[in-house]
């Protein structure tokens, strides 16, 4: 973070990889290659991007996400805090969501999403909030673990990683069973590692 006057100012382009991932972003990550190009870069997303906007939006997002965002980018200790997101990246990624997106015949296909993650059985280990695995809340002044949901963002960054798919872990060293990780699918699906 650089420091100017009372103005705190996230780092976004570096050249080496982050030692915290931001949540307000850093362009490490990315490629130059044109897919950020075709997608018309961070105003595709933060579009409602005004000099000395009055209008409510959370980072410039518009409407269609609400949060309350860490004045210090979850760089120390705060983190952000979601309402929900998914209806905000399914503008774009569509064919990703939806109850037809998830389940098949033969077996699962994708992780759903705005779903509440339940209090018991394999989910119960999820007791606090991790800003590695965030999860998002209905009510924003009582974010309550009993209120919890599984969001797009509880699995991606939006911003970049080193990870296929933009995912906040290495998705081919989650390996069910095979011991006492914590990290990954496996910070709410708590006893699919141990093979309980």
């Amino acid at each position: 973070l650089i420091k100017s006057g009372d103005n705190i100012i996230p780092i976004v382009k570096s050249a080496k990889e982050p030692v915290v991932p931001l949540a307000g972003g850093n362009f490490y990550y990315i490629s130059g290659q044109t897919h950020l190009e075709k997608a018309g870069y961070c105003t595709s997303c933060h579009r409602d991007v005004r000099h000395h906007a009055t209008k409510a939006g959370y980072r410039f997002l518009g409407e269609d996400i609400e949060g309350i965002g860490d004045p210090m980018y979850e760089y120390g200790e705060g983190h952000n805090i979601y309402k929900s997101g998914d209806q905000y990246c399914i503008a774009c990624h569509a064919n990703f969501c939806g109850p037809e997106n998830q389940r098949s015949g033969t077996g699962w296909i994708r992780h759903p999403t705005n779903a509440q993650l339940p209090m018991y059985g394999e989910y119960a280990g999820y007791e606090a909030y991790r800003k590695d695995v965030p999860v998002c809340y209905p009510d924003l002044q009582k974010p309550e673990r009993s209120t919890a949901r599984v969001m797009c963002m509880s699995c991606h960054r939006p911003h970049g990683t080193p990870y296929h798919f933009l995912l906040r872990w290495d998705y081919n060293t989650v390996i069910a069973g095979g011991g006492n990780n914590s990290t990954g699918c496996f910070a709410c699906h708590t006893t699919k590692d141990t093979g309980e």
